[in-house]
């Protein structure tokens, strides 16, 4: 039977995943002692993170020959021996590097409990053993070379086998189309596959969003392959960990090393409570009239507003980043991202002591909830790995709900989804933490059309859905009230960043672009006030596992806003285009990375004109420091869990 290069192409492609599933296989039988048995039930989910991962995979490593394979040629040069030449080479560097960085893998895994990254590279510049280490490696792991030779030679083989001749058609005008559309079709796949989904809403897939397919964070390893794993990690840059100060001097300025204890709280103790946590998309501090007064002669959120007052009103919040992807990590697990984001880093895929690993420790059920589909942006494989149990997103709304309620760009409209988790949590075991991460005031900034003309517009794009995010929490607090757990639970609200939407020159400053909203509130007043002080993200976890009186120690980089026995000078602090902004005592320090350059008064100088260099710069210099050095010596250790 005549072989065509159109068939064939596809069975070669099919070929890459039953090789990709018997290194798979490998890795995990030399690691069994780490990841033990897996359950049938734990199996599919593997299975189908491992087949979203090697398409990816096979994107990368044979995208090229792909695209070669099926460009619009001659069909003269299709039948030449140069084109056959070039596309062997690079099918065969694909069955190389996969074979060989796999197998590696299983190796490098057993010692770094990590797959092998671009990181990895920048380590091995460094080290002049390398050679020595190798030579040792390979005489330890003869199977591993010989199943590698057997691999390469049985794939090559077969690529051999099944190669075929190009169709040829009768006229020039007609191969030339046909081989267009396909080539068009092929592209169109390999973005696809890249990226790990065709919606909008997708961001593409990182090594993190294994944890979406495991039970642990560790069996991500499981999941992933390479050369995936380096070439999505190739960008970013060694993690180098700054020296400052030599360890027993910097556990004296700053440690991560946190144990709180409900008898010693400025408030009644909120031990036994549920939690809801309201992350709002892009709320900025700005947006809301309580946090400033004099800018807007109506307010845009009148329910948040009147909650802000009878709730604890933290009116010195700030974001530790700029995207909704930096916020995750910062609320779960008191841990900020500096330049790249630290949900997207393979040392995200470590033991973490987050909020909801604390909340199961004490009996919590664990709850996320976004409106979204469940491989969006990759926050339902974040809170997998900060511990969450239970996820409900845009598909189990519609198998409840249908579909009518989808806003036609990023997912459920806010006021049926705020809804929807109100009536999930009816049936949710108590006492429970339950995490939602909003969308509606999300880019395009539209509302449902029987809004439109009976929401205030305010002055920028971002301030109708605010008031619709305002008015759909209203809602959703009407239900609340009427459930049995309403009374006793504890109800934060914050943001995620602030909006690329910015209305007030104080909003965009480098101050004010962070200022964000944030507050608690409980039925039964128990907290309740207003606080001055400088707040952050980071604090949040170690705010409610404090008046939770979740047992410590645990790791994090905030402190209990709420603690007795945390001296901790109240902070926050930031990264962007290179710099750091630390917050202190209504002063903005801009850090290097060596020294303290800038210094700006935000109570006599909000827009941040005036640099100034107040007199306890050299202890403030002291303090960004020590959290700096903390902070990279605990990722580059992927130290995140108590001692």
């Amino acid at each position: 039977m005549k072989k065509f290069h159109g068939l064939t192409f596809l069975v070669k492609i099919l070929i890459s995943y039953l090789f990709l599933i018997i290194l798979g296989y490998i890795f995990y039988r030399y690691n069994f002692s780490i990841f033990g048995s897996i359950s049938s039930e734990e199996s599919l989910e593997l299975y189908k993170g491992f087949m979203l991962f090697s398409t990816a995979n096979i994107c990368y490593t044979f995208g090229l020959y792909a695209a070669f394979t099926t460009f619009p040629f001659s069909y003269k040069f299709y039948c030449s021996r140069k084109y056959q030449t070039i596309s062997m080479v690079l099918y065969t560097i694909g069955i190389i590097l996969i074979t060989t960085i796999n197998l590696s893998d299983a190796v490098y895994f057993h010692y770094a409990a990590k797959r092998f990254t671009a990181t990895e590279f920048f380590y091995l510049e460094d080290n002049n053993n390398n050679t020595t280490l190798v030579i040792h490696f390979l005489k330890e792991n003869v199977p591993l070379i010989i199943a590698g030779i057997a691999i390469i030679s049985v794939w090559f083989y077969l690529f051999i086998k099944l190669d075929g001749p190009h169709l040829k058609f009768k006229s020039t005008g007609t191969h030339y189309t046909i081989h267009s559309i396909i080539f068009a079709i092929i592209v169109f796949f390999i973005i696809i596959g890249m990226r790990g989904g065709f919606d909008r809403q997708t961001r593409p897939i990182t090594i993190s969003n294994a944890a979406q397919y495991t039970s642990t964070p560790e069996k991500g390893a499981l999941v992933l392959s390479n050369p995936f794993c380096i070439l999505r990690t190739i960008e970013n840059k060694a993690i180098s960990c700054p020296k400052y100060f030599e360890k027993p001097e910097l556990e004296k300025v700053f440690s991560s090393q946190k144990e709180y204890y409900g008898d010693s709280l400025t408030i009644k103790s909120q031990k036994g409570k549920n939690v809801v946590i309201f992350i709002l998309e892009s709320f900025s501090a700005e947006h809301s009239k309580k946090l400033y007064p004099e800018l807007y002669a109506h307010t845009l959120t009148p329910f948040m507003d009147s909650l802000m007052g009878e709730g604890y009103l933290l009116r010195k919040a700030y974001a530790n980043g700029k995207k909704s992807i930096d916020a995750l990590p910062s609320i779960l697990s008191s841990i900020p991202s500096f330049g790249v984001p630290f949900a997207t880093i393979p040392e995200a895929l470590s033991k973490t002591d987050a909020l909801g690993k604390l909340a199961k420790n004490e009996g919590y059920s664990t709850w996320f909830f976004n409106g979204s589909e469940r491989g969006s942006m990759g926050y339902v494989a974040y809170s997998k790995i900060a511990g969450i149990d239970n996820f409900r997103t845009k598909e189990d709304y519609e198998l409840v709900h249908g579909k009518n309620d989808f806003d036609g760009y990023w997912g459920i409209w806010d006021e049926p989804f705020f809804r929807y988790m109100g009536e999930t949590l009816n049936t949710a075991k108590s006492p429970f933490i339950s995490v939602l991460f909003s969308l509606s005031s999300h880019h395009p900034f539209v509302v449902p059309e029987k809004y439109r003309k009976t929401l205030p517009k305010g002055y920028t794009k971002v301030h109708q859905p605010v008031a619709y995010v305002d008015l759909s929490l209203r809602h959703f607090f009407d239900f609340a009230k009427t459930q049995p757990w309403y009374k006793n639970t504890i109800f934060l609200f914050v943001a995620d960043h602030v909006s690329s939407e910015k209305y007030s020159d104080e909003a965009k400053t480098s101050a004010g672009s962070t200022h964000i909203t944030m507050f608690y509130f409980t039925p039964d007043h128990s907290i309740k006030g207003e606080t001055y002080k400088t707040t952050q993200q980071i604090d949040v976890m170690p705010t409610l596992a404090s008046i939770l009186d979740f047992k410590g120690p645990y790791h994090c980089f905030g402190h209990s806003i709420f603690s007795k026995s945390d001296t901790t000078t109240s902070f926050s602090i930031n990264y962007a285009n290179g710099e750091y902004q630390w917050i202190e005592n209504d002063t903005a320090y801009i850090f290097n990375g060596e020294k303290i350059v800038a210094c700006y008064d935000l109570k006599t100088d909000s827009l941040q004109k005036n640099n100034i260099k107040p007199l306890n710069s050299g202890k403030i210099e002291t303090s960004v420091k020590a959290f700096i050095q903390t902070y990279f010596s605990d990722i580059k250790e992927r130290k995140f869990t108590a001692k």
